[in-house]
């Protein structure tokens, strides 16, 4: 815990372990400790980037880059940005006490051709990235076209530990716990608000330790959440539970032609939830442009 004393220019600190000794930093610096643009094929191997205010790395119109080993930490914003980004990995590395999310891939890959980012996060620990904002600020926030994120561990989050949009996206083979711990009406995975978003697949993954004992409301954590008419998505093999606390497993709000098969789901409260969506909502989808979806402007396939 922490207070700042204005007037006597004093800020009065509780470490977090109780320690005597304890490790503390304090930056006024606003900007991301890298930022790449225009640039590839580089490489950057067993680097701690940590202690800014702003961003810790930022990609923009970059191929080939490699962050292997690494690990980030102590940021206010995102630990990692990346704009139209191509062939990109981040592997065996950790993002943790970052103040809004871990890695925000915006874009990467074509959405009028389909043609795959080919980006990579991998072998990698997100643990309590929302530091400073506790809602919608995720390990991850996959975009684009054709990108993987697997093999990784997602860790102590309010809200969300993953959201995802774009086409062709696949999230296989992660662990999550310990997440939407303090909300409802939230998922672990999220997605929603984009008609243009398909054939995106969560397969192998492992959920546990999920929600809390939040009683007496409408609505509820999910594992999977796909909401406000978002559609066709496969979920397959992948392990629901234990601890699943007043969870609703899968939620569908408003979508269609979501495939959920071959999963295995442990002490539930509740498996599935859908709600159906009139002609009007589809309709004020269609022709307002519900929320900030910019999904009307994008030159796409449709299929």
């Amino acid at each position: 815990e922490w207070y700042i004393d204005i007037e006597n220019r004093k800020m009065y600190l509780w470490p977090l372990d109780n320690s005597a000794d304890p490790d503390i930093a304090v930056t006024d610096s606003s900007c991301a400790l890298v930022t790449l643009t225009n640039t590839g094929n580089i490489t950057f191997r067993g680097i701690t980037f940590t202690e800014t205010y702003g961003m810790g790395l930022h990609l923009s119109s970059a191929g080939n880059i490699t962050f292997d080993g690494c690990t980030v930490s102590a940021t206010g914003r995102y630990g990692m940005r990346m704009d139209d980004v191509t062939n990109c990995t981040f592997k065996n590395g950790e993002f943790k006490y970052c103040g809004i999310g871990g890695i925000y891939l915006v874009t990467g890959g074509n959405y009028k051709t389909l043609e795959s980012g080919n980006n990579l996060i991998t072998n990698s620990v997100f643990d309590n990235c929302s530091f400073t904002k506790e809602t919608y600020a995720p390990g991850v926030a996959l975009n684009g076209v054709g990108n993987v994120v697997s093999h990784c561990e997602f860790k102590n989050f309010s809200h969300s530990a993953m959201t995802f949009g774009g086409c062709l996206n696949v999230m296989e083979y992660n662990s999550f716990t310990n997440s939407c711990i303090n909300g409802t009406d939230s998922g672990v995975i999220y997605t929603g608000r984009n008609l243009s978003e398909h054939g995106n697949i969560i397969r192998y993954n492992h959920f546990y330790g999920i929600g809390n004992d939040q009683e007496g409301r409408n609505y509820f954590p999910c594992c999977v959440f796909t909401d406000d008419g978002s559609s066709d998505l496969s979920i397959y093999g992948n392990v629901f539970g234990p601890d699943l606390r007043n969870v609703e497993v899968f939620k569908s709000h408003g979508g269609q032609c979501d495939d959920m098969y071959d999963n295995i789901i442990i002490d539930a409260t509740r498996v599935y939830y859908m709600c159906d969506w009139s002609d009007e909502n589809w309709r004020f989808v269609v022709t307002e442009n519900y929320g900030s979806s910019d999904w009307q402007s994008k030159d796409v396939y449709f299929g």
